[in-house]
């Protein structure tokens, strides 16, 4: 006897079975957008070195630069002026073009902190990982009515910690727990 022939003498799939796979797989699809978010979050937008001189004076400096010369964009001629053996220092503040915000304009992660972003990625799969091992256990003695219910608690609060994060060590935090409620 085949699993299709079980299948139909138990009923089929009636009208309960399409309703509670609707409800289960809406619940899913939230999780598939959760670990999307990066994608779309962490596009990386034109940007360069923010001067401390005012707008004019930036206009005459990059008027007067050599031919020769290329500017970074992460740093800034160290004694104000470019040389092919001068000084470059690193830029404290970015400007952005574009008109949308994102995780790497919130919290400057580019030059120096670009390999904070495919790190985030990591520490949500990471957190992925965990939960998956910590649902296991809790579905086994709790039951999985709350263990799914506890894990999509802490990927609904840990989606709004992301949007009022103050740092990228704090959005990094809530990609894990993130990642965690997922992990069921």
């Amino acid at each position: 006897m085949g699993l299709e022939t079980l299948l139909a003498d138990a009923g089929g799939m009636g009208r309960f079975q399409w309703v509670a796979m609707v409800i289960i797989y809406m619940g899913k699809a939230f999780c598939g957008w959760s670990v999307l978010q990066m994608t779309f979050a962490g596009i990386i937008p034109d940007f360069s070195c923010e001067s401390e001189t005012s707008e004019n004076d930036r206009d005459v400096h990059h008027d007067s630069l050599p031919l020769n010369v290329t500017l970074n964009k992460c740093s800034i001629p160290g004694n104000g002026s470019v040389s092919s053996s001068g000084t470059e220092e690193s830029c404290s503040s970015y400007n952005f073009t574009g008109s949308y915000r994102t995780v790497i304009t919130e919290f400057n992660l580019v030059c120096d902190y670009s390999w904070v972003k495919p790190t985030v990625t990591s520490i949500q799969m990471l957190g992925l990982m965990v939960g998956s091992i910590l649902a296991g256990q809790l579905g086994d003695s709790w039951g999985r009515w709350k263990t799914n219910l506890l894990c999509a608690l802490t990927m609904a609060l840990s989606n709004i910690g992301t949007a009022f994060s103050n740092c990228w060590e704090v959005f990094a935090f809530c990609r894990f727990m993130i990642g965690m409620g997922i992990g069921r």
